[in-house]
């Protein structure tokens, strides 16, 4: 999972990592990467779509 979460762009890594791995809200996410709230929710759902292709790719 690690080196495929490695593989993404360095922003969706970044959205996914603040939300999922240290729990904050997309609105914190959005605050704090100084982002709108719309570009962190497309950063996730893309990120999570991504995330998701390459590990059917490793499995």
């Amino acid at each position: 999972m690690a080196s495929s979460l490695s593989e993404l762009p360095d922003r969706k890594r970044e959205v996914l990592f603040l939300a999922y791995y240290l729990d904050l809200t997309q609105p914190e996410v959005a605050r704090l990467l100084d982002l709108p709230l719309g570009t962190v929710k497309s950063h996730t759902r893309r990120g999570l779509r991504a995330l998701a292709c390459l590990l059917d790719e490793h499995a």
